[in-house]
């Protein structure tokens, strides 16, 4: 019977020896590179070599977190960092970047990826091409609710969903604050955490943790989680302590085992008790899975955890695998001793022998003695259990040869499980070559293409006509949209349609019939993640895709992956001399914007009961910090299931660097408007018009560079 697994979080040994004491099915922990938690303790080489061989010989798994976008540069590394765990029988790999998921696939074919959480999966589309595609289990983004999980689950994928820990403001992967306000990217494993800080809503009122969410607690709720059927529930917290780790395992071990014995779950008030007490965000919610949003979900007035560190040696020492010990020693007689354990269900025996033990001329061997040291381990992870020591009455044997017979059979029993836990049977191949990931670009730069957000801005700019090319929010394939599409037709524009930045399954069908009433209109569409992307190349295969700010293409490999795509937004964490060396032939470049920072299935003005719901298609707001910046944030009230989009309030520019945006040779450029007002369109556009003739001048208005000329950590 397949039964629900434990994921377990350990960043550092400490954590592990606590996830498996406490009865964790599996633990994903990180190495020393490509860890979406560079700040979390994390394992070098070595280290990972022993958890794999430690958790296998206790029957669990170990799946290594590669969840980092990378860079050209980066790929190189890969597969020397990956092949001796490989060998060793790593069980999983945790992957957000689909260069990094292609090129894990053509090195290790039998190693299983999993998608990350990061990756945003939301809907059954994505879920079953992924699948399809040969990634073995999805990571699905926090913010599904139960019936959601239930539909994607019907599909017979193997899930996996968080069931505790903190929670992103914003959907995990889709988050560019702390890279644009610290230069530490999410995206790299150095979150910067601007979620947690105190933030106004249109600078009124007092500071307040608006965007701080509590933490997800699930444990009230196992019993429906479990009747959805087996899959792996995972525990939050790489960041946290060997207490966290081993008392909330221990927690969900009881809940899940209860389950299947009793077909039942009672939660007692100790471990509600300690829940609450062991690194809880103020409080605890059960997250999505019963809402869309909720108030009730966030902080509002402290963001600090309650955590008392607890002495935990029962978790933290290490346990012994242990090991039925018979040992021969007769004099005249090769000596040899048997190890044998259980792995599995099925019995494996280590059997080493030694030399002939000799006739003692004065003192013989001690039998207790000799069990004595036959039992002993040290550093091993096998624990020896002598059930019969044969001794004859005058035979001698020296000290070390015993020692050594004992240790040569733990290590053969060691090495003879770790072989029966390793999947990894096919030999690996370093697909490696250095003229794919260093590419010269060369070439002509061709539409200028301008993005509206709202009917306003789109009247604005049907007043100019230096562009190629009009993009419109989908929202507006409505019962005006005929009257939009004219104009902009008339005017002999391409037009292009972006979709929501996360699309969730209930809205699919109702997306795709909009967009079927206006396809013949339709010159492309504009999509943010795998599900939006697999959506239209599944359902609308005559229609053009284009990738957008948040489908990230980091690298070479990325870009091959998406061969469907006829155009890529160029990354925008990346400096001028990284894009010069990704293949940009198929990019669009912004070269004005106001940068998404982060979406989220919660509302702020909802969060302040002020929800907008019923006024108007998109609304806007802004937050403004302790250094009083301000923030924009776009409020999508129009989609069966509306969200935020917070964007940097201060817009990239790079008007006066257009020389340099051009030798770069990506294929067409864009100009991104977010709130703007009609004035401010129509300065832009003055700008943007007067610039592209004379080729630079200073821009006259507050502007940011981005990472064009500085990088990200």
């Amino acid at each position: 019977m397949n039964k629900a697994e434990i994921l377990s979080p350990a960043g550092n040994k400490d954590c592990l020896i606590a996830a498996v004491n406490a009865g964790a099915d599996a633990i994903y922990l990180a190495g020393n590179m490509f860890g979406a938690r560079a700040y979390a303790g994390n394992f070098d080489n070595d280290e990972l070599i022993w958890a794999i061989k430690f958790a296998h010989l206790h029957g669990r798994k170990i799946y290594l977190t590669v969840n980092t976008l990378c860079k050209n540069p980066q790929f190189k590394l890969i597969y020397d960092y990956l092949y001796p765990l490989y060998e060793a029988g790593l069980d999983a790999v945790i992957v957000q970047d689909m260069g990094v998921v292609s090129f894990i696939k053509k090195c290790f074919p039998s190693l299983e990826i999993h998608l990350s959480t990061q990756a945003t999966i939301t809907s059954k589309e994505a879920v079953k091409a992924l699948a399809d595609y040969g990634i073995k289990r999805i990571v699905l983004a926090r913010e599904l609710t139960l019936d959601e999980i239930k539909d994607i689950y019907s599909l017979g994928v193997d899930i996996e969903i968080f069931i505790h820990g903190a929670m992103c403001y914003s959907y995990s992967g889709q988050c560019l604050f702390s890279s644009f306000l610290g230069d530490r990217s999410a995206n790299r494993g150095r979150c910067a955490q601007p979620c947690r800080q105190c933030y106004k809503l249109e600078g009124k009122g007092k500071p307040e943790y608006i965007l701080s969410l509590k933490d997800m607690c699930l444990a009230e709720n196992m019993n429906e989680i479990m009747a959805l059927g087996p899959m792996s529930l995972k525990i939050e917290g790489r960041m946290k302590d060997a207490s966290y780790v081993g008392l909330v395992t221990g927690i969900y071990r009881r809940l899940v085992d209860s389950y299947y014995e009793k077909g039942d779950i009672c939660l007692s008030s100790k471990d509600i008790e300690i829940l609450d007490n062991t690194y809880v965000r103020k409080d605890r919610s059960n997250g999505y899975i019963h809402r869309f949003k909720s108030p009730d979900m966030i902080t509002m007035d402290k963001a600090t955890y309650n955590h008392e560190e607890k002495n935990l040696d029962d978790y933290t020492n290490i346990p012994k695998v242990k090991a039925d010990l018979k040992a021969h020693i007769v004099e005249d007689e090769p000596s040899f001793v048997v190890l044998t354990t259980k792995y599995n269900g099925e019995e494996i025996s280590a059997r080493v022998e030694g030399g002939e033990a000799q006739k003692a001329n004065n003192y013989p061997l001690n039998k207790d003695d000799v069990i004595k040291r036959l039992s002993k381990s040290g550093n091993a992870l096998i624990q020896p259990v002598v059930s019969e020591a044969e001794l004859s009455e005058n035979a001698y044997m020296n000290i070390k040869d015993i020692n050594e017979l004992r240790r040569n059979a733990i290590d053969i029993l060691t090495n003879m499980i770790a072989k029966k836990a390793n999947q990894n049977t096919i030999d690996a191949v370093n697909y490696y070559n250095d003229k794919d990931y260093d590419y010269k670009n060369s070439g002509n730069t061709g539409d200028l293409i301008i993005y509206v957000n709202d009917k306003d801005q789109l009247d604005e700019c049907l007043k100019y006509d230096f562009y190629d090319a009009i993009s419109i929010p989908s929202y507006m394939l409505n019962e005006n949209g005929r009257g939009f599409v004219t104009d902009i037709k008339n005017k002999s524009l391409k037009l292009y349609v972006h979709l929501p930045y996360v699309i969730r399954q209930p809205q699919v069908e109702n997306l795709c019939k909009k967009i079927g009433e206006f396809k013949d209109f339709i010159d492309g569409i504009y999509v943010n993640q795998l599900d939006s992307y697999y959506m239209m190349k599944n359902r609308f295969p005559e229609i053009s895709i284009k990738g957008d700010i948040n489908l990230y293409i980091y690298n070479n490999e990325a870009e091959r992956f998406f061969d469907s795509l006829s155009t890529y937004t160029a990354p925008v964490e990346l400096t001028r001399q990284e894009l010069n060396h990704i293949n940009l032939s198929r990019a669009e470049m912004i070269i004005y914007g106001k940068i998404p920072f982060m979406h989220s299935a919660n509302c702020v003005k909802n969060t302040k009961g002020q929800c907008m719901k019923g006024k108007g298609d998109i609304n806007y707001t802004y937050l403004t910090d302790r250094q009083q910046r301000a923030e924009a944030v776009i409020l999508h009230c129009n989609e069966d299931i509306c969200y935020n989009t917070i964007v940097n309030g201060v817009p990239l520019c790079l008007f006066d660097r257009y020389k340099d945006v051009i030798n770069l040779h990506p294929q067409s450029l864009s100009i991104r408007f977010t709130d703007e007002d009609v004035k401010e369109v129509r300065h832009i556009l003055d700008e943007a018009l007067k610039l592209k003739e004379e080729f630079g001048d200073k821009v006259t208005f507050e502007h940011t560079k981005g990472h064009f000329n500085n990088g990200i950590l």
